[in-house]
């Protein structure tokens, strides 16, 4: 509200944190009484903050606004102390790479057929035992982008296999047979 309701998450974001960017200074908002008073939290879990504050209708977001938030009528009555709002904690911890890429890699295989989670999870420990035995890093064998491909896919013959992403000749030979023969053990 302090900033007129005319800014999106990116912008609250840097006056929550204290962030000293152009268009902060432009609008003065590092003057603000709120200007950094949120520097508990990063800008994913502001981000965060602002989504399940949405999913709550204590702020609206405006798409045809260029994104800006607004305060709603919930949202006043809370700021008035007439209301609460409670956030989930769980959102509110820094993610790490591996949590951020397992999050992206669920959200791949969502999209994708019934059963493909439990078939990258048998490809993922397939590639990494692998990776064990040659001692190299488990990408080196196949990155995950190519896991998911194949559990989509499903492939049953090398033809099959080479369509799938990052399987070129090289790792067709290397490794073809391996992930076709997890993948019919799978489907048996």
């Amino acid at each position: 509200m302090r900033t007129g309701e005319r800014f999106g998450t990116e912008h609250l974001t840097n006056v929550l944190i204290g962030e000293d960017s152009d268009a902060i200074l432009k609008f003065g908002h590092d003057r603000l009484p709120t200007f950094g008073v949120g520097k508990e939290y990063g800008k994913q879990e502001w981000r965060s903050i602002f989504r399940q504050l949405h999913g709550a209708g204590i702020v609206a977001l405006d798409i045809t606004g260029y994104g800006t938030w607004s305060v709603t009528e919930a949202g006043r009555r809370v700021l008035k102390g007439a209301d609460q709002v409670t956030l989930r904690k769980d959102t509110l911890k820094p993610a790490t790479r591996k949590n951020t890429r397992a999050a992206v890699n669920a959200a791949a295989l969502a999209e994708g057929e019934a059963g493909d989670s439990a078939l990258f999870e048998a490809l993922r420990k397939r590639r990494s035992e692998l990776a064990k035995a040659q001692g190299v890093a488990a990408y080196v064998v196949f990155a995950d982008k190519t896991l998911i491909d194949m559990a989509r896919r499903k492939p049953a013959t090398p033809a099959e296999m080479s369509v799938v992403h990052g399987v070129g000749e090289a790792k067709l030979r290397q490794y073809g047979a391996v992930f076709l023969d997890v993948i019919r053990q799978h489907a048996a």
